[in-house]
């Protein structure tokens, strides 16, 4: 009886113990799951239009993306991810369903969790290319070169190339290449030697390739005779006038985006060349004299030639004036400054900006009649300045201070228009004074 019950308790004990064993090694993965699942591996997933799979695969350790045939349940791709977060492109598949799991590998543990399988399919109208629409051919003379042109429209997806080929009136195969992509369509530019070109009819067949599968063949035709020279549209020159500073104004349309302006004088001599903008040219100030402007464009894509009827622009003495400061809507503004310590007193003078050639020269004047200082005015915004700095020692003369400023174009001045500033020396460390004209 004794000997039973022993015998009974050691099996108790053996079943305890094996029971022990087994939970023990299935619960390391199954802790091991829970762990994972709290640092949230997850996949995102999608096939586009060209039979891409796209996986975004977020989670720790080391990621792959598996790929499972799901006609014979094997794995056909095995892919590790760069890092947590970033998409995946898996191509290069056969029509079918696929299932796929990414997979955070542990190398400690040497333990995988996975996420739920998700089933995509391919079809074979996504491996497969459109077939090109709209082949159309340009041609031009391009120097010593006959460029054709061959384009198709834009086909969707980012797995798809156009082949163009080139025949000749012979039906000899002259050049195949793969199109490029430019905004809606895709093109390819075939350059013949004037010398090899032969009259007859030129074709361009265009096909698409996608995966190593072909679309159907479009062709069009082209006569060599049809080859000429391109011709851009004539720019016009319009509404010529002429503003009371002398410049020469006008609207000109051009349909190229280079363009440049000539002037010329009336001995036919190059006054000017400059790049223009549509829609308004401005030329520069100019002596009285007959001048005659054009407008040369540029063709953007072929670099020919093309210029404008003359527009004939009459300068006369009255345009040709100095300004005249003083003058309604020419205000002068002087001052005398002095900085402490400085040894120099500074004579300013502003007037507005007049134009390029229309400067003012200034003089001061001492008390005593004497000159003491010149200077020609700068631009400075929309002010004509200049700052004329006198020795504080040629200043010992208590009394008016002259202004005497003249305006100045082509090296004809107008009448001086003076202003004075009253003095008492010797001046203090630091001062300053200035009038307006009213």
């Amino acid at each position: 009886m004794r000997m039973d019950l022993l015998k009974t308790m050691k099996a108790v004990v053996g079943i305890l113990v094996v029971s022990f064993v087994i939970w023990g090694y299935q619960s390391l993965p199954v802790s091991r799951t829970l762990a994972a699942e709290e640092k949230n591996l997850s996949q995102e997933v999608e096939v586009n239009m060209d039979g891409v799979i796209l996986v975004n695969v977020k989670g720790p350790e080391t990621l792959f993306v598996n790929i499972i045939d799901t006609s014979n349940n094997k794995i056909v791709v095995r892919q590790k991810v760069l890092k947590s977060g970033s998409i995946s492109k898996l191509k290069g598949f056969t029509p079918g369903t696929y299932t796929v799991k990414s997979e955070s590998y542990d190398g400690v543990s040497k333990l995988s969790q996975f996420t739920i399988g998700y089933n995509v399919t391919i079809t074979k109208a996504m491996l497969m290319p459109q077939t090109p629409e709209n082949l159309f051919i340009s041609a031009m003379k391009n120097g010593e070169y006959n460029v054709l042109t061959a384009s198709v429209d834009l086909i969707p997806g980012e797995e798809t190339t156009v082949n163009f080929k080139l025949y000749d009136p012979l039906g000899e195969l002259v050049k195949e290449a793969n199109g490029n992509k430019l905004k809606d369509e895709i093109i390819y530019k075939f350059r013949l030697k004037e010398t090899d070109v032969i009259q007859g009819v030129y074709t361009i067949k265009a096909h698409a390739i996608k995966y190593g599968n072909l679309s159907s063949t479009v062709k069009q035709n082209i006569k060599a005779s049809d080859i000429k020279a391109p011709q851009p549209v004539t720019p016009v020159i319009s509404n010529l006038r002429i503003n009371p500073k002398g410049y020469c104004e006008f609207d000109f349309s051009s349909k190229s985006k280079l363009n440049t302006m000539y002037v010329y004088d009336s001995n036919n001599k190059q006054v000017q060349r400059s790049i223009v903008k549509p829609a308004v040219g401005v030329t520069a100030e100019f002596i009285p004299g007959t001048y005659s402007i054009y407008i040369e464009a540029k063709d953007d894509e072929f670099n020919t030639l093309k210029r404008s009827t003359a527009a004939i622009c009459k300068i006369t003495a009255k345009h040709a004036l100095p300004p005249t400061p003083g003058l309604v809507n020419s205000k002068v503004s002087v001052g005398v400054f002095k900085d402490n310590n400085d040894d120099v007193v500074s004579f300013q003078t502003a007037v507005p900006y007049y134009s390029d050639e229309g400067k003012y020269f200034v003089q001061i004047i001492a008390p005593n009649g004497k000159e003491i200082g010149k200077g020609y005015t700068h631009k400075s915004n929309e002010t004509a300045e200049v700052r004329i700095d006198v020795e504080l020692a040629k200043l010992t003369i208590s009394g008016q201070y002259t202004f005497v400023i003249k305006g100045e174009k082509f090296k004809s001045q107008s009448n001086a228009y003076t202003t004075k500033v009253s003095l008492k020396m010797p001046l203090p460390d630091l001062f300053w004074t200035a009038k307006s004209q009213n």
